[in-house]
């Protein structure tokens, strides 16, 4: 069976090395110096991240989550969906989400943001690559009077940080009625440069053009169904986060319920 690789998209990394360390050798050098470089196990030169950037991501947990930690960039925030065929292998990553991340190659390190869990976000993996917590914005959806509904939401990115700065807010659900208490993650907003892109579990990924980040903020819709349910977004970087129980015409980014 092929091999899968995480494909980035290379002039936004190389655009991040610039804008942030002043080019790819300054990064690579911060980064074998840090406190990160023993995670990563394979060589840390230029020649290789030149080489990542253009065959895909190391499949190494370490090594991926230590590159991406010393860059402060979620890696599904960077990935080039098209060169990285997730429409056509996106089946098999749905399976190796449920047999612990096995036989997924390249993605294996990404399954352990779409696992189900009782404790998603892992805020240990958070701190231990990205010196922090993840951000979380708590959603209550009491399905008393609302129900069978789109809701907006719509979340804020920290105004401090470069507004080309990429960014990735991972969903997940809880139903009260399930006696599990898992979260069930089911999918991605990213947003980079001048576009947002949703990933949903289904394999539906959707595309929208933006304005200059809209000065940080994004707004897209989830289904509030007949059951009550809780809902987390989670990101690696600050925001604030605001829901609105109806839905939104102007928001076209939708996770269909």
């Amino acid at each position: 069976m092929a091999s899968l690789k995480v494909r980035v998209n290379a002039p936004l990394v190389h655009g991040l090395f610039d804008q942030r360390f002043g080019g790819i050798s300054n990064f690579v050098d911060e980064w074998a110096n840090s406190s990160l470089a023993a995670e990563a196990r394979s060589q840390r030169s230029v020649k290789t991240v030149y080489a990542w950037l253009k065959h895909g991501l190391p499949s190494t947990r370490e090594t991926l989550f230590s590159f991406c930690g010393a860059l402060d960039v979620d890696p599904v925030a960077i990935i080039d969906f098209d060169l990285s065929n997730l429409r056509k292998h996106f089946g098999r990553f749905r399976r190796a989400i449920m047999l612990s991340g096995l036989n997924v190659g390249g993605f294996g390190p990404l399954v352990d943001f779409y696992r189900p869990s009782a404790g998603w976000p892992d805020n240990g993996h958070a701190q231990r690559y990205f010196g922090r917590d993840w951000t979380v914005f708590h959603i209550d959806h009491p399905a008393e009077t609302i129900l069978n509904t789109y809701a907006t939401i719509t979340v804020s990115g920290d105004p401090s940080e470069p507004a080309a700065w990429p960014r990735a807010y991972h969903i997940a659900y809880r139903r009260r009625s399930n006696a599990d208490g898992l979260w069930r993650p089911y999918g991605s907003v990213i947003l980079r440069q001048n576009e947002a892109i949703l990933a949903h579990e289904n394999g539906d990924i959707q595309r929208q053009p933006i304005l200059a980040h809209s000065e940080h903020r994004l707004r897209f819709q989830t289904f509030f169904g007949p059951s009550p349910a809780e809902f987390r977004l989670a990101c690696l970087h600050p925001f604030s986060g605001s829901v609105a129980p109806y839905p939104d015409p102007t928001a076209p980014l939708r996770f269909v319920g």
